[in-house]
């Protein structure tokens, strides 16, 4: 397991080899323009992957540890089908 600051000292290719080694995709994504962003968890911190609609090739990667940087993903978060998933159960 490696921490956060070791992962943000690797390159983007080792990112993302790592990422999909160890990484949990919470299937949360959003689109931002051209590009499509979908979160990450690992190791307690969290990741976005930016990838570009047209080619489905990684742009960016991006850490962070702060749930602020959660609230465009929360948005995603219909509380009324949560809500109908407790009641059914």
């Amino acid at each position: 397991m490696i921490s956060f600051l070791q992962f943000n000292r690797r390159d983007m290719q080792s990112k993302s080899d790592y990422l999909n080694n160890h990484g949990v995709c919470l299937n949360m994504s959003i689109h931002r323009g051209m590009f499509i962003v979908t979160l990450f968890d690992l190791h307690g911190f969290y990741v976005e992957v930016c990838y570009e609609k047209e080619t489905n090739m990684i742009s960016r990667i991006n850490s962070f540890a702060s749930l602020k940087k959660l609230e465009p993903f929360f948005k995603q978060i219909n509380i009324e089908e949560i809500i109908l998933l407790l009641k059914a159960v």
